[in-house]
């Protein structure tokens, strides 16, 4: 039995055993990844992502897939798992995971000291159908400061993402500022410029899946209320011309803003059931 990293190199090794979606973060400046590999076989596997390495808070890891083949397997990554967050100085870890065929991770997190219990994901996922049915579609009308994020240049899209971080908001995106614009789709996402400078968000990603993931919500306009409906009503209407009415989104009610929106916009949906839990290091 060994211990090894997941790399770049490595993952297409790792294909069938983790997530698609999960494994393209392999990479990524802030994710981890560790696998228990026995006689070519994966056994088990983990990947997480450190939070607040580039600021002054305390940092934090989150796991955010984890699949055990069997006790002895869970107990290395385990082990391993905690030397790493040692080296990062980690002060809490958390773990979300889908209940489904998870109930054997949530008891072996609990016997590592994860506080684990069956809650409400922040994730809520819907067709585009479902998109073209909310009330604030029943108007087309776009304020023209509102554009799609290939209508922009590199250096408006820089600018905006500046400003961004400055204000401390990177949505779902730890390693924002490391980020292209290609890392987004461009034919969907959208911004507000306002006098040449770009000083809203919508973003999305494609998943290797097919599914369009919110990556980064944010407007610092004034009417940023305003500004925000406007960029998710263009959102649909290109979504409308690029995708087929199936297609899935993935949005992610992870701060005040989104949830209050999220309530908004879809009082009736609710997240997947999940494990979700923390220890402190």
């Amino acid at each position: 039995m060994e211990i090894i990293e997941i790399t770049k190199q490595n993952t297409g090794f790792m294909k069938g055993f983790i997530d698609e979606d999960m494994l393209e973060n392999i990479g990524r400046i802030f994710y981890r990844g560790l696998a228990v590999v026995d006689e070519d076989e994966i056994r088990c596997a983990m990947i997480w992502e450190v939070l607040n390495l580039e600021n002054n808070r305390s940092n934090e890891s989150r796991i955010c897939f984890f699949k055990a083949g069997d006790e002895e397997a869970a107990s290395g990554i385990l082990d391993a798992y905690d030397m790493k967050v040692m080296a990062e100085d980690i002060r809490v870890s958390s773990v979300v995971m889908p209940v489904e065929n998870r109930r054997a991770e949530k008891e072996i997190l609990k016997r590592a000291g994860f506080s684990v219990m069956l809650t409400e994901s922040d994730q809520i996922i819907l067709s585009l159908s479902e998109l073209l049915e909310l009330s604030i579609m029943k108007s087309k009308a776009i304020p023209d400061n509102i554009l799609t994020l290939r209508d922009i240049s590199v250096g408006q899209f820089r600018n905006g993402i500046s400003k961004c971080l400055k204000n401390g908001k990177k949505g779902l995106c730890e390693d924002l500022s490391y980020l292209d614009i290609s890392f987004f789709e461009n034919d969907v996402s959208c911004c507000n410029e306002t006098d040449g400078d770009i000083d809203s968000f919508l973003l999305f990603h494609v998943l290797p899946s097919g599914m369009l993931s919110i990556q980064l919500m944010i407007s610092m306009n004034p009417d940023a209320r305003n500004v925000l409906l406007g960029m998710m009503r263009q959102f649909v209407l290109n979504m409308d011309q690029e995708y087929t009415r199936d297609t899935k989104v993935l949005l992610n009610r992870h701060n005040q803003a989104s949830l209050l929106l999220s309530e908004k916009l879809f009082p009736r949906n609710i997240g997947i059931p999940v494990y979700s839990g923390s220890r402190q290091e």
